[in-house]
């Protein structure tokens, strides 16, 4: 099924929107493949046009998982986004975005994203209970990560 994802920025402004194609929905999550319609270089990923994602979006998570796969189909990096829980109604799957992101590559190399915007919105305008949950799923996000388990298992296996 062809659905829009909207990515918000905490005031409530649509920060990205792109096309995917929902590949499950169950009451555990949503996945969603994605392909890069350009090329575009990041500081930490060099992103070619027709590369896929594989979205993961935990229903009762304050974080979303994006694995970046290039031309060999292999995993090339993971985009972990703090973000509050997915809504998901009449073909859009919505969330929004906490500004604090980890990306991992291939190789393991780990970037923080964002982390003064995070900080900055905690301190002046998250409620204390969101910046408590968003903290709490990062340290599991690093745990998973240094433990290779949960998502991070696909960087280890190539797939």
């Amino acid at each position: 099924m062809q659905i829009q994802v909207e990515a918000y920025r905490w005031d409530g402004r649509l920060k990205y929107r792109w096309p995917g194609q929902l590949l499950e929905a169950n009451g555990e999550q949503l996945v969603v493949e994605g392909v890069f319609s350009r090329e575009f270089k990041t500081p930490y990923h060099h992103f070619m046009a027709g590369d896929r994602t594989r979205e993961y979006y935990p229903r009762d998570q304050w974080y979303n998982i994006c694995v970046i796969y290039g031309k060999e189909d292999e995993a090339q990096g993971i985009y972990c986004n703090l973000a509050a829980p997915p809504h998901f109604s009449r073909g859009v799957l919505s969330y929004v975005d906490l500004a604090l992101d980890l990306y991992v590559s291939r190789s393991g190399e780990r970037t923080v994203l964002d982390q003064e915007e995070f900080e900055r919105l905690a301190a002046t305008q998250m409620p204390a209970d969101m910046v408590s949950q968003a903290r709490q799923s990062w340290a599991e996000l690093l745990t998973s990560l240094d433990a290779g388990t949960g998502y991070f298992q696909m960087l280890r296996e190539g797939s």
